[in-house]
Parts: C-alpha cells; structure tokens; sequence
C-alpha cells in the first residue's frame, strides 16, 4: 500500500531511540531501543517499521533526524543513516537541533511569552541547555545552546524540559 506522501524521523542521540514513519496526518509506524543497541538494529527496526506501515523504502519523500546536542555515537549513526539514505534514494534530508525540538515539544503548554529551557545531559554534572520564548506558538531561541550547571538550571525562572530533567 502506498501511502502517499511519507516521511521518516530519527532520534539517534537520546538516552531512547526512535524512528518514525508518518504523513501528512498519521503516524504509520514507529519503534524504539536502547542507544546501545542503536548502531547494530537501526536499519532492522527501520524494516520493521516499514513493514507495519506497508510502504517501500523507496516511497518516502523526506527524512529528518535530530542533529544534537546528545550522544556522540548515536548521531554520528543518526546522520550517517540519513546521509546514506539521502544519496541511496535521491530524497530530501535535513537535521534539526534536538534542543529545539524539545522546546516545541511542550509548546502545547505554554502561552506566548512563556519561556522554556531545553537540556540535554553533558555528563560529568552538566547540561546543554538553550533558552527559547513561545512567539505566536513557536518556540524562539533567546541563546545559543551553552554548558551551565545544575545549580544555574535550578535557578532559572522557566520550566525545564529534556530527557532526565527532573534530575536537575
């Protein structure tokens, strides 16, 4: 079954990754694994997934994956995919920032602005953190992504929004 326009999205670099088949108003199939288990079953679950949904490599139309901040080892996997996919099948690709993708995440929440702070573990006690402003329902960065403390997080007057957060 073709389905029209259809789109793949990959999450490489966070502590879950995901991929997800979609068009214009469904989600057709997605999937999840461990980020250790990410290099050696992407592609696997990408076959699976394409399965489920009933469509052929061939029918996507676009791929967009998540460019960072995270973990080193997931998106060099991530874009290297992307990469090969793109030149393999001649379809467009683009990367997004994972901090802003974060911030949209819980725009739902908020009203315009409202300001929210995307994190991203950096280990060793610290975060990559961006700042961004709801205007006229999207998120706008108010700073460049920067390494601050848990402390500095702590005191910061917006909600707090990424994977593990609630540890700061």
């Amino acid at each position: 079954m073709n389905t029209g326009q259809s789109f793949l999205t990959l999450d490489t670099g966070s502590p879950v990754v995901s991929l997800a088949l979609g068009n214009a108003h469904d989600c057709l199939a997605e999937r999840t694994l461990d980020l250790r288990q990410s290099s050696e079953r992407l592609l696997h679950n990408l076959r699976q997934a394409l399965g489920d949904a009933q469509i052929e490599l061939t029918d996507l139309r676009g791929i967009l994956v998540l460019r960072g901040p995270g973990s080193f080892t997931g998106l060099r996997i991530g874009l290297g995919t992307v990469l090969g996919l793109h030149q393999a099948l001649g379809i467009p690709a683009t990367a997004v920032s994972t901090l802003s993708v974060l911030a949209t995440s819980v725009t739902h929440r908020l009203n315009d602005g409202d300001g929210v702070v995307a994190v991203v573990d950096a280990i060793r006690g610290e975060w990559m953190a961006q700042t961004f402003v709801l205007e006229d329902g999207s998120p706008q960065a108010v700073d460049l992504p920067t390494l601050r403390s848990p402390d500095e997080l702590a005191t910061s007057p917006h909600a707090i929004v990424g994977f593990g957060a609630t540890e700061i």
